[in-house]
């Protein structure tokens, strides 16, 4: 994957999305945080390809960073599996 600044994104913006089209995903890095720039039929295949999230009442304090206590072994297999390890 490629990277670029966020100034250096607004100065060479067509030829970021000439690389994007052609299916080479630019990582942006931004004081704010980063982002991902990547085309839409990437955008689509990764919808696609996205896996549900099965245990979202246990994941959910993982995903939403409220967790306060170690996972239990069933959570840890579960977060496993979404994450396809």
């Amino acid at each position: 994957m490629k990277s670029t600044t966020a100034t250096s994104l607004r100065k060479q913006l067509f030829g970021v999305l000439e690389r994007v089209t052609r299916s080479t995903p630019t990582r942006i890095r931004y004081k704010k945080g980063d982002a991902v720039l990547m085309s839409y039929r990437q955008y689509q295949a990764l919808q696609r390809h996205r896996k549900p999230l099965k245990g979202r009442n246990v994941l959910r304090p993982l995903i939403d960073g409220t967790i306060v206590k170690p996972l239990n072994e069933d959570a840890e297999a579960e977060l496993m599996r979404y994450m396809g390890l």
